[in-house]
């Protein structure tokens, strides 16, 4: 029964918060059941189905007179109206369980839309029992079982349902009708799933020799390995960029300019210099620029916009600065 408003007023200023939110639900669950029977009867089954599962995660037991309105008593039964929107979306057994349930529940079979339900179920019946016979006949005919099978299997696997549609597809080539499309799309299925595996291995940053084991494993699977042969090239180029950057240093120390300068040229062809290459070429330059009495302006020049590019990550080499003298620092710097 409804409170007088005056008494609802004070009870909601009294109790606050949580009693505000428990009226609230008791709405929200009514709210969505009518809605829900709205969509039934317009045949918008997603939508129906959406808010009948929410009524019931919100609402109470299903029964009679479970909801009050002014001086009328509802029936709610969200079970009935799922029954409905499974039988009409090919859910016919879930469909047939949710009118057995309403009906446990005493559903009014003599109540508006609840008069349908002896129909409703009769009609479930009538296509559970066709479907049964139908598949009888198919457990005879290996042929259309087959084809049955095949044909979900490959729905599976465009849904992404891979397992689903490697177990169908082991199912069809069971009947030995045709081996070589149910084994195509099991390959398929395998191939689909290596390269996922492939993928999450790329996602971690394999080293080298990782990139090298990735390609073999992969490669004798049938997957494409393009991305990782990418990775293999990328990564030896920077091992050859090092090596050649290791030996422009040691060149730089031994005090053999000329040679630091052509081992890191070498180096710059594998791959873009690193900061620590880049200042080794800067230091090569400025030695050689003034070495003489006359300093050169040209390598001078290049030297400092070598050390211009190294300084932007000035972190990769900043314990090298120690070994180098102040002086080419102090020229590099244009001190």
């Amino acid at each position: 029964m409804t409170r007088p408003l005056p008494f609802l007023f004070v009870l909601i200023f009294v109790a606050e918060l949580p009693l505000a939110t428990r009226a609230q639900q008791r709405v929200d669950w009514q709210d969505l059941y009518r809605q829900a029977i709205t969509h039934v009867q317009r045949s918008e089954w997603k939508q129906a189905e959406d808010k009948l599962l929410a009524a019931q995660k919100a609402g109470p037991k299903s029964g009679r007179d479970v909801i009050r309105r002014f001086m009328n008593n509802v029936d709610y039964y969200p079970e009935f109206y799922l029954g409905v929107v499974y039988l009409n979306t090919g859910r016919v057994g879930l469909a047939l369980t949710q009118f057995q349930l309403a009906r446990k529940n005493d559903v009014n079979t003599r109540s508006g839309d609840f008069r349908q339900l002896n129909e409703l179920e009769a009609r479930a019946r009538s296509i559970l029992e066709a479907d049964a016979k139908k598949t009888e006949k198919e457990k005879v005919n290996p042929a259309v079982q087959f084809k049955t099978l095949l044909d979900q299997a490959q729905r599976a696997f465009g849904e992404s349902r891979f397992d689903e549609a490697e177990n169908i597809a082991k199912q069809a080539l069971a009947l030995n009708v045709d081996n070589a499309a149910a084994e195509a799309i099991i390959q398929n299925v395998e191939r689909t799933k290596n390269t996922a595996r492939l993928q999450q291995e790329l996602a971690k940053s394999p080293s080298l020799a990782e990139l090298r084991r990735l390609r073999a494993e992969y490669e004798a699977k049938g997957v494409s390995v393009d991305e990782v042969i990418r990775l293999i090239a990328a990564g030896e180029a920077v091992e050859t960029r090092a090596r050649g950057e290791r030996s422009g240093m040691i060149e730089f120390y031994s005090g053999n300019y000329q040679k630091a300068i052509a081992a890191l040229a070498e180096a710059e062809k594998a791959s873009p210099l690193s900061a620590r290459g880049y200042f080794y070429r800067a230091c090569s330059l400025a030695s050689l620029a003034t070495r003489g009495k006359v300093v050169n302006q040209n390598q001078l020049r290049d030297a400092r916009r070598a050390y211009a590019q190294a300084a932007a990550q000035e972190n990769e080499f900043k314990n090298d600065l120690r070994l180098v003298s102040p002086r080419i620092l102090q020229v590099l710097k244009g001190s």
